[in-house]
């Protein structure tokens, strides 16, 4: 089958992407051309791009993008990201590595996550500080964020926004644009 399925891809694989996956333009391009030079296995492609595409459309329910945040939600914004994609465990090391703002945001990850215990001494004590006091606006984020992210919750939503105005609040970063 994977012989037959490689002579069609330069063919028909725009119109494979487009029809089981709902994609064109630049991106079916890059996936297309990838496929047709990397020769992967069929059913692990498929599999592979259907799990990335589930990621990528519940990331993109989020209401703001990283990059429309100010420091240090969107810190806050990344970490949530990445434990949606690839778990809580994948952002001990990110929250660790912040600086100023980002610092304390980590700390207050890690509070929240209960993955403090071995951490306090790699934070300044002005950092544990300002991430204690975010911890209660932090996880109203999180669990909402874990609603939308893994339990396909699409409704809460609403409550994400409440809780990033909180955290905005709360940390100073200022009023926030509209998502």
């Amino acid at each position: 089958c994977h012989p037959l399925l490689v002579s069609l891809w330069e063919e028909y694989g725009m119109v494979v992407l487009e029809q089981m996956f709902n994609l064109d333009g630049e991106k079916a391009d890059l996936i297309y051309k990838k496929q047709l030079q990397r020769k992967q296995g069929f059913g692990a492609f498929l599999r592979e791009l259907g799990a990335n595409l589930s990621t990528a459309k519940k990331l993109d329910l989020l209401p703001w993008k990283t990059n429309e945040l100010p420091v240090p939600l969107n810190f806050a914004d990344k970490l949530i990201r990445k434990a949606g994609d690839h778990g809580i465990a994948s952002t001990v090391s990110m929250a660790r590595k912040g600086n100023g703002l980002e610092s304390a945001m980590g700390w207050a990850w890690l509070v929240v996550h209960d993955r403090t215990e071995s951490d306090a001494w790699r934070f300044d004590s002005s950092s544990r500080d300002k991430g204690s006091d975010w911890v209660p606006a932090l996880k109203m984020l999180w669990d909402s964020a874990e609603k939308i992210l893994l339990k396909n919750q699409k409704d809460a939503r609403g409550d994400y926004i409440v809780a990033m105005e909180k955290l905005a609040e709360i940390s100073g970063a200022g009023k926030l644009s509209k998502p």
